[in-house]
């Protein structure tokens, strides 16, 4: 089923997806999603995470091409520092890294690093 609306973006960049579309998709609050504009066409598609099941596998591969790179478990918080300062993995600034959400060190290497 197609359905379509009209909606108004607001002065602060915002746009109402109206109520029939959002409950035919199931969005909640705090959905996420990509966006992309060509010419006078904006698509926004629902990003969705991987189910749980999929995060031990996606676990399993991330550490064996780490291995596989010769990366250690400390070189983890060092890349994510250097990311923090906008620097590329060559120590150069990159201008993208910048107001990005960082990555927990827990998530990457299984480790608690005491911070939340």
């Amino acid at each position: 089923m197609f359905d379509a609306a009209t909606t108004t973006l607001s002065s602060k960049g915002q746009v109402v997806i109206p109520e029939a579309i959002r409950e035919r998709l199931g969005l909640k609050t705090g959905a996420q999603f990509v966006v992309v504009a060509d010419r006078d066409v904006v698509i926004l598609k629902v990003l969705e995470p991987p189910a749980l099941s999929e995060f031990a596998a996606l676990t399993t591969q991330a550490r064996r091409a780490a291995k596989a790179a010769g990366l250690k478990s400390a070189d983890v918080p060092r890349a994510i520092k250097k990311v923090r300062r906008g620097e590329n993995c060559d120590g150069a600034h990159d201008g993208k890294t910048r107001n990005r959400k960082p990555v927990a060190a827990h998530r990457l290497t299984g480790r608690s690093t005491g911070r939340t």
